[in-house]
């Protein structure tokens, strides 16, 4: 298991950012957490990448799959995380 100085930083969807004191610092620490954090922090980290990041100018599609290429350096979990649209349906 991969393991990375720069954590994986949850954040919560309110009209402001809100840093919520959750972290990951390996895959298997990020699908644990996926099922703890509220929806909206899940939704922020997937669709809410694409208010935050010119489409054109990054090829990872969310938070969760730029954190797993850049900061674990696992791309194939980034390509899975990437397609992965699980995260949409949680409530």
């Amino acid at each position: 298991m991969r393991t990375t100085t720069r954590p994986f930083v949850f954040l919560g969807c309110v009209e402001l950012r809100q840093t919520l004191d959750v972290h990951a610092l390996d895959e298997r620490e990020l699908m644990h957490r996926l099922e703890e954090v509220p929806a909206d922090s899940v939704f922020f980290h997937t669709f809410g990448y694409f208010l935050r990041h010119r489409p054109f100018t990054t090829a990872y599609g969310n938070d969760f799959a730029r954190w797993a290429a850049l900061e674990i350096g696992d791309r194939a979990l980034a390509e899975r995380l990437r397609r992965s649209r699980r995260c949409a349906s949680t409530s």
